[in-house]
């Protein structure tokens, strides 16, 4: 008999433990259990293998953040070239040195024209009227 007792102890304590499982049966806990334990077991992995296309929307970030970048250096550079200023730019001073130069030059030269014509201008009057008014003749 003692035998029968421990069975029957064996059976009033699983079915009691049974019992307990199913009325503090909760299925998301459950799941989450049992995705947790097949996680841990089971490498799960889900996605397409990497192509042109599917990674295009990557590259084209990465390329305007690198446009973004060049156009930031660029901006920088530049706003350090616009606090120098033209002005103190040597190769600004020598070409403006250089036009005016060139300037008086050609000023100077219209000038020596002008005077060059108006010379033969006076020349060629005097000697019109010497052509035109003969010298007195001595009696």
């Amino acid at each position: 008999m003692p035998k029968k007792a421990l069975l029957f102890v064996l059976l009033i304590a699983s079915v009691f433990l049974a019992a307990h499982s199913v009325v503090r049966f909760e299925p998301q806990s459950f799941t989450g259990e049992f995705l947790a334990q097949v996680e841990g077991t089971v490498g799960i992995a889900v996605g397409i293998a990497p192509n042109q296309y599917n990674t295009l929307a990557q590259q084209l970030q990465e390329k305007q953040t690198y446009l973004n970048e060049q156009e930031a250096a660029l901006q920088n550079s530049t706003s350090a070239a616009a606090a120098v200023g033209i002005m103190d730019d040597p190769v600004f001073l020598g070409l403006t040195a250089a036009v005016a130069v060139l300037f008086v030059l050609v000023i100077t030269n219209y000038y020596f024209d002008w005077r060059r014509a108006r010379a033969e201008r006076l020349a060629e009057a005097a000697k019109a009227a010497a052509v035109a008014s003969p010298p007195d003749s001595q009696a």
